[in-house]
């Protein structure tokens, strides 16, 4: 709230091709139905495509977000969808799409509440604009099973979870590794706790709504 948003260029002779319209906006949109304070930057491709990586800073704790009835509709997002109005979310990305010639798509949001922080990435072109509402419900639905029943909050939860893929049998070349997400977002979630520090996180299955004790090597993105 009165930050301004924060962008990633590239060189000074692609500045003009690849400034982004409205972020600023965009942002303040952001913070109004998430009650945060948000940064964004970017990324553009040479098929223009402007990749968002929205970082929100939210002064308050996942319950809070998820259950508490002061919050209201955290997110914007109409939950039992009763209305034909779109969502403030939805509404506030179509516009700045608009404003912009080539295609906007988010690459990774990262909420950081109180107690936890969400690390939700893209899986496939428009994966979190179309279904990040489906993914806050889920949380809900599911808190009390990856809270070890109201036992342990993580510190961190990944959606999804992603495995290293070795290409041409080349195992430790950075440039071989591929990251492919293992399901989609209902499939399986990456979950690190305060009682396992510096251990492999926990994988918890939606779908089961339980843990389960896979060797999977969860790609921990860098903002």
């Amino acid at each position: 709230m009165g930050h301004q948003p924060k962008f990633n260029r590239g060189s000074d002779n692609e500045k003009r091709s690849q400034e982004m319209l409205g972020l600023d906006v965009f942002q303040k949109s952001l913070d109004k139905v998430f009650f945060s304070s948000s940064t964004i930057t970017y990324e553009s491709n040479t098929d223009q495509v402007f990749n968002l990586i929205i970082d929100l800073q939210c002064n308050f704790k996942l319950v809070n977000a998820l259950f508490h009835p002061d919050m209201g509709n955290w997110g914007g997002f109409h939950r039992k969808r009763n209305t034909l109005k779109q969502p403030p979310f939805e509404r506030a990305l179509m516009k700045l799409q608009d404003l912009n010639d080539g295609a906007v798509d988010i690459a990774e949001v990262y909420i950081n509440l109180l107690d936890t922080s969400l690390i939700i990435s893209k899986i496939h072109d428009q994966s979190i604009s179309y279904q990040l509402e489906a993914v806050l419900l889920a949380l809900s639905q599911n808190f009390v099973h990856f809270t070890k029943g109201l036992l342990e909050m993580p510190l961190e939860i990944f959606i999804p979870v992603f495995e290293k893929k070795q290409s041409n049998g080349i195992s430790g070349s950075k440039s071989d590794q591929q990251a492919k997400a293992i399901g989609g977002y209902f499939d399986f979630w990456g979950l690190y706790f305060p009682s396992k520090k510096n251990q492999d996180p926990l994988i918890y299955d939606l779908k089961n709504r339980k843990f389960i004790d896979e060797d999977l090597e969860l790609i921990r993105l860098e903002k």
